[in-house]
């Protein structure tokens, strides 16, 4: 039985995965206005990317299994190669957010975290002593409120995506 997106797409083969339109009356998370302008402007800054769509709160289905993703960004490069990103946020649980990023992290070539309802010292503390070998082992990149603390690097994506029309 496959219990995990990592599981599914492990395999090296681009599965297609489709991201299907919002459903009608969905009410946005408020954890939404953790990603912010600025924070969508660094992620377009630092990796020279140009953010193309958001999807706000869309479940995937890999293979039969059912992730859901906060933020989901299309994006270009100047070469005009496509590129996808996936943002989690939470306001103030580091572990659980952290655990979504890494199983999610096959589906896209950037991942990034976004925690806003902790002081500084509650997210650097324990990065510095407990999650930064995580951090670095899956280049998911994370940010505290607007700041980007660490960058997100490239790891080709497992999967190809087709936007429902």
């Amino acid at each position: 039985m496959i219990t995990s997106c990592s599981e599914v797409v492990s395999t090296r083969t681009k599965l297609k995965v489709v991201v299907p339109r919002p459903k009608d009356g969905h009410l946005p998370f408020k954890e939404n206005r953790l990603l912010t302008e600025e924070v969508l402007r660094q992620i377009e800054e630092w990796h020279e990317l140009g953010i193309q769509k958001i999807y706000w709160n869309r479940t995937l289905v890999v293979s039969g299994v059912r992730v859901e993703c906060d933020a989901l960004l299309k994006c270009s490069t100047p070469f005009g190669r496509e590129r996808w990103i996936e943002v989690e946020l939470k306001d103030v649980d580091l572990a659980k957010v952290l655990s979504q990023a890494v199983e999610r992290r096959p589906l896209v070539d950037y991942a990034y975290v976004v925690v806003g309802g902790l002081s500084l010292p509650a997210v650097v503390d324990p990065v510095v002593r407990v999650y930064s070998p995580l951090l670095k082992h899956y280049d998911i990149g994370l940010f505290w409120e607007n700041q980007m603390l660490v960058a997100s690097r490239y790891r080709a994506r497992e999967v190809e995506y087709v936007e429902e029309g």
